[in-house]
């Protein structure tokens, strides 16, 4: 996907300066701490490898499409929680033992952005506050376990439409107060009131964030999205039933379009809201008089209509227009569209006789593959294989067609 140019330059200063806060933040904690520069050198270089690696997630997830909440990682979106836990981390150095909310900043990251950038989010803040802390593993392992056994837990629930449910929290208190007491007991530590009170204040604290703020977020992310993506899925919704009055032969191609990338994109994993929208409105500029400049015309109407951002970059990878590289969703609705305009030319050829619904998909696929937008698509080849298998088994759908 792609993003305007100011956006891409975002981004690369959004890296730049995770890299570099590591860096300079343990650094300067630990000469503030009395460290000898030699000594707090291989610190910041275990930071900038913890942090490395967190940057190499999130930007593969980003560059694969696979960000849960639909679309790619703006850097608005990423770059508070981050900063956060990376402040929270150098700030862990101040503060009493497990009192900071690490759980929750990586729950969130999570939520945003998928379990494997929670996870790394998580590695990145153990690395940094053990570090800033200079505790040994024991300490590391807390952090992380905690942060990872959160996130697991919560990361499918968190797109339930429901209010936040109070069991697995409570799973994750309770597991979470067994591991430390098993460190504790482990590593023969004394117990004092600090040790045993200290890490029960840092969960109540992770807990009230998350009761607190993600149910907010989650609301103002996902939901609203939701509901738009309902509305705009309905064909009584006002662009549909304009399409559908003035442009009948588009508007059934469209939802014979729609319908088999819905099929398709369940078949290979893809997002099929995503695939379903795109297919029913990638045509959409017809309604603007001819097909001249039909890309533009469509992406003027979605974008007056305040369309999610995910489905205009939807739209203008169908389009291929420059620096868009199909997502797998995309791709989906191409083949889908190219499938359902292969038979209707057929039918409009030969009006009496059945075609051959096998030889029509199989030719087409075969003459898509050697498209430059499939071959450059995020498609597999075992995506494709999964799509002419569910494109044959609709034989029976293809006559509604006629």
């Amino acid at each position: 996907m792609k993003r305007d140019k100011n956006q891409e330059i975002l981004w690369k200063v959004f890296n730049i300066l995770t890299l570099v806060i590591s860096a300079v933040g343990i650094l300067a904690t630990s000469l503030y701490n009395g460290f000898p520069l030699r000594a707090a050198i291989p610190g910041a270089v275990m930071s900038l490898l913890a942090t490395g690696i967190f940057l190499l997630v999130i930007n593969n997830e980003d560059q694969e499409g696979t960000i849960p909440m639909n679309g790619n990682l703006y850097p608005g979106r990423i770059f508070y929680p981050v900063f956060a836990l990376q402040i929270l981390s150098f700030a862990s150095g101040f503060l009493p033992e497990f009192i900071v909310p690490f759980s929750a900043v990586c729950l969130l990251i999570t939520f945003l952005d998928g379990f494997p950038a929670g996870a790394a989010a998580a590695l990145m803040s153990a690395m940094i506050s053990m570090i800033v802390l200079s505790e040994s593993g024991p300490y590391f392992f807390l952090i992380l376990f905690n942060s990872l056994l959160l996130s697991f837990i919560m990361k499918n629930r968190l797109k339930v439409r429901k209010e936040t449910e109070y069991t697995p929290l409570f799973v994750w208190l309770i597991l979470s107060i067994v591991l430390y007491s098993a460190v504790i007991i482990f590593f023969n530590v004394k117990i004092t009131l600090q040790i045993a009170v200290l890490p029960l204040c840092g969960l109540f604290v992770d807990l009230i964030v998350v009761l607190i703020f993600l149910p907010k977020i989650r609301e103002e992310l996902v939901f609203k999205a939701d509901d738009f993506y309902d509305e705009i899925n309905d064909p009584e919704y006002s662009l549909l039933l304009k399409f559908k009055k003035q442009e009948k032969h588009e508007f059934e191609r469209a939802i014979h379009t729609a319908y088999l990338s819905d099929r398709i994109a369940d078949r290979i994993g893809a997002d099929r809201r995503k695939a379903k929208v795109t297919a029913y409105y990638h045509r959409i500029g017809v309604l603007r008089g001819d097909q001249n400049q039909l890309a533009e015309k469509t992406l003027s109407m979605v974008r007056e209509d305040e369309f999610p951002q995910e489905i205009i970059e939807s739209l203008q990878e169908y389009w291929s227009l420059p620096g868009c590289r199909m997502s797998r969703e995309t791709a989906v609705v191409f083949v889908a569209d190219h499938v359902v305009a292969a038979i209707y030319e057929e039918l409009h050829a030969h009006p009496d006789q059945k075609p051959e619904y096998s030889v029509i998909i199989a030719k087409t696929i075969n003459s898509l593959l050697k498209t430059r937008e499939i071959r450059e698509s995020w498609l597999t080849l075992s995506d494709l294989e999964k799509m002419e298998k569910r494109l044959l088994g609709e034989k029976l759908y293809y006559d509604f067609l006629h």
